[in-house]
């Protein structure tokens, strides 16, 4: 496979003016990746290259102290909600004690002098809600967005275990970004099959009303468990679905019970009648039509006749031959 130009990693032309808040900035990050003439598909080469410079990366850190409104937030972060009791209680740790551990960025590979946070989301929080001007940091030198997103993801593995809702989460920004287009690409830069690829984004098609009940605990929702629910949703009310979904949230209900749920909830698809068909042709009696002989106790006999006298006829002919008269109510067609 051949490896594209050096244009491809270096990745980003475009520039981020700062914005007033860290949201915003984080959003103007990701538009930047979204700029379709810088951005080209990455081969196997050009993942493994990021990935060593990542390696390398790592064991060249630089330890200072910035102004913290120089902290963008990262645009791949798989979380985007934080606790607020937690933030509370780093807080109260950073006024006792001062920041233990320094926050660590990564220079932004678009704005000079600007940082990209890749691990430290609650202390920069905390920080913030202590009205400190100021956050210490370990630097890390990247040169492009995959580099950004790959010292990420070793960060997020190396200080908790993160749940298919969060690889969902994050994959999603990945792909809406622009930086990875395809899923295949993204198959190839995780190391994961398509199956596994496809069905961790499906859970996203989940109502935001259910999964915003696994804001707190996201592991709480594991693949198998999502899919069935994400099947109860296309079965059923989004109202029945959400008793369900806290069951799943408080761990009262097993993934066996939910696909057996799942198989009740279904309609049956109504099978579709054989039947043995014998055409009419054309002859003195009948202008044509069919006899269906479906061979459960069903008969269904058509005749076209277009002379209302022979119809009249066969009428009476049919009526005679398989029912007494007086047992027998006429009734028009509609």
């Amino acid at each position: 496979m051949t490896a594209p130009n050096k244009k491809v990693m270096d990745a980003i032309g475009a520039t981020i003016k700062p914005r007033r808040s860290v949201e915003e900035r984080a959003i103007q990050t990701a538009r930047v990746l979204s700029d379709q003439t810088a951005l080209t598909s990455y081969s196997e080469e050009d993942l493994q290259r990021a990935r060593a410079a990542v390696e390398t990366t790592q064991k060249h850190a630089v330890y200072e102290t910035v102004d913290i409104n120089l902290i963008d937030d990262n645009p791949y972060n798989s979380r985007e909600k934080y606790k607020q009791e937690k933030i509370n209680e780093r807080a109260k740790s950073i006024a006792a004690s001062g920041q233990v551990t320094p926050a660590a960025v990564a220079t932004h590979p678009d704005v000079p002098g600007r940082y990209i946070l890749i691990d430290g989301q609650y202390r920069k929080r905390a920080l913030q809600l202590l009205g400190r001007k100021q956050i210490d940091i370990k630097k890390f030198k990247i040169n492009s967005q995959i580099e950004l997103y790959l010292l990420s993801k070793l960060h997020n593995q190396e200080r908790e275990n993160e749940c298919v809702l969060d690889h969902a989460y994050a994959w999603q920004r990945l792909m809406k970004s622009g930086l990875i287009k395809e899923q295949h690409e993204l198959c190839t830069l995780e190391g994961k099959s398509e199956a596994t690829v496809s069905k961790t984004l499906s859970l996203l098609k989940i109502p935001a009303q259910i999964l915003d009940m696994f804001d707190e605990q996201p592991d709480r929702l594991t693949l198998r468990a999502g899919g069935e629910l994400l099947k109860l949703c296309e079965l059923l009310p989004i109202e029945e679905v959400v008793p369900i979904a806290r069951e799943v949230l408080l761990d009262e209900i097993s993934v066996r019970e939910l696909e057996n749920l799942v198989r009740t909830k279904k309609t049956p698809r109504n099978r579709k009648e054989m039947a043995l068909t014998y055409k009419l042709t054309k002859s003195e009696i009948v202008d044509g039509g069919y006899i269906k002989n479906f061979g459960n106790g069903k008969i269904l006999v058509e005749l076209r006749i277009n002379d209302a006298a022979a119809r009249e006829k066969a009428v009476t002919t049919l009526r005679e031959m398989y029912q007494s008269q007086q047992n027998i109510a006429r009734t028009p067609s509609l």
